[in-house]
C-alpha cells in the first residue's frame, strides 16, 4: 500500500513539472507573440505601435508605409472595451496633427463599422505637402477620454499632394 503511495506522488510530482514547464513555454511564446506584433512593419521605424489603456477604451494604432512617394499614410487602429459601446465615428473623431499644429482628417476608414466591443481598420490619410519633424494622431472622446494622442517621430519627407 505505501509503495503505491510513493508511485502515485511521483507520478504527481512528475506531472506538475510538466505542466509548469509548458506553462513557462506558452509564457514565452506569449511574449515573443507580443514583441512580433509591435514590431515595425515598415524598415527603420522603432517602436511603431502605440497603445493607450486610458478610460474605459484600450486604443492601438500602428503606422503602416509610411514612405516618400506613396498615395496615402495609413494607421491600422484598433479599439477595444469590455463595458461600453464602440459607436464612433473614427472618420469625426481622429486627426493626423503635424508639428505645425495642422490638423488633417482622414480621406477613409476601412474597417469594422461602429458598435460593439471590438473594433479595428485602417485609417487612410493624404501625405503631407510639406515636412514635419512629427506627426500625431489625435482620437478625442473615445471611453470619456478627451484627447489621445500617439507620436512618431522622424516622419519621412512627404511628397506634394497630387503628384
Amino acid at each position: 500500500m505505501k509503495a503505491k503511495h510513493v508511485f502515485l506522488l511521483l507520478i504527481s510530482l512528475v506531472l506538475m513539472g510538466a505542466t509548469w514547464t509548458v506553462m513557462l513555454r506558452l509564457t514565452s511564446l506569449s511574449r515573443a507573440a507580443s514583441e512580433l506584433q509591435d514590431a515595425s512593419p515598415v524598415a527603420g521605424w522603432e517602436g511603431l505601435s502605440q497603445v493607450s489603456d486610458a478610460g474605459a477604451v484600450r486604443v492601438r494604432a500602428t503606422p503602416v508605409g509610411w514612405e516618400a512617394n506613396v498615395t496615402t499614410w495609413d494607421l491600422v487602429v484598433s479599439l477595444d472595451t469590455h463595458s461600453v459601446n464602440l459607436d464612433y465615428d473614427l472618420l469625426e473623431v481622429t486627426r493626423l496633427r503635424c508639428e505645425q499644429g495642422t490638423e488633417f482628417e482622414p480621406i477613409t476608414w476601412e474597417g469594422s463599422p461602429p458598435g460593439g466591443h471590438h473594433r479595428e481598420g485602417t485609417l487612410r490619410f493624404a501625405p503631407l505637402d510639406h515636412e514635419s519633424q512629427y506627426l500625431e494622431l489625435v482620437i478625442r472622446g473615445v471611453g470619456q477620454v478627451p484627447e489621445r494622442s500617439f507620436r512618431w517621430e522622424p516622419i519621412p519627407a512627404a511628397a506634394p499632394r497630387g503628384s
